[in-house]
């Protein structure tokens, strides 16, 4: 039987890794996106060498690393470089990806799941069904973003480069609220999986 993989995402600070762990508690497997797109830049990889190609050499550290910092700075702030960036590696994301849903499926799991933060905006989400998304208030989105260090401006700028969660609550299957506590963000996502193993179980 082909596994169901099913599609989790949300903006950025909207909840969607503390979802993802909740997920992750039903031994079901997490295909992360971000963990991936960390994965196909490694230092000697044809993925860095082509980032480097294409936005300069002062984004390569002394230690022949991606300064994954210093890009940031330079796609937030502007959108055509971010299209750019997404444009190299999400072919390298995507295949990657593939590869540890197989082996997941050769494994025997019978339920998966897809945690990339773009999922809509690349326009995958149709093949990650039912899909689930993680929001909040946008005020709360900002907070948590400026915990993390960054500035209001900062913030705002990596918030305004993605799209609107509220624009993606148009995508959604199963819409998640982040708003309230972790024990009831715990709850929104049991109750999802709980539903989607009943639901492949009916068809074997």
């Amino acid at each position: 039987m082909q596994s169901l993989i099913f599609g989790l995402t949300g903006g950025i600070c909207s909840g969607k890794s503390t979802a993802s762990s909740f997920v992750a508690k039903h031994d079901i497997p997490i295909i992360d996106a971000d963990l991936i797109a960390r994965e196909v830049v490694v230092k000697g990889s044809s993925m860095l060498e082509a980032i480097i190609a294409t936005f300069g050499k002062q984004y390569l550290s002394p230690e022949g690393e991606l300064d994954r910092n210093k890009l940031g700075e330079l796609v937030f702030n502007n959108a055509e470089q971010l299209s750019l960036l997404n444009t190299l590696m999400h072919p390298a994301i995507n295949a990657r990806a593939k590869q540890l849903m197989t082996a997941n499926q050769e494994q025997g799991h019978k339920l998966q799941c897809y945690d990339a933060a773009i999922l809509i905006e690349t326009g995958q989400a149709e093949f990650y069904r039912p899909l689930i998304l993680v929001y909040c208030e946008p005020e709360l989105q900002l907070q948590r973003l400026m915990k993390r260090g960054y500035t209001q401006l900062q913030a705002e700028a990596r918030i305004k480069t993605q799209m609107p969660l509220k624009e993606k609550l148009k995508f959604a299957d199963l819409p998640v609220s982040t708003d309230g506590t972790l024990i009831e963000t715990q709850q929104q996502i049991d109750n999802i999986v709980l539903a989607l193993k009943w639901k492949v179980k009916e068809t074997q």
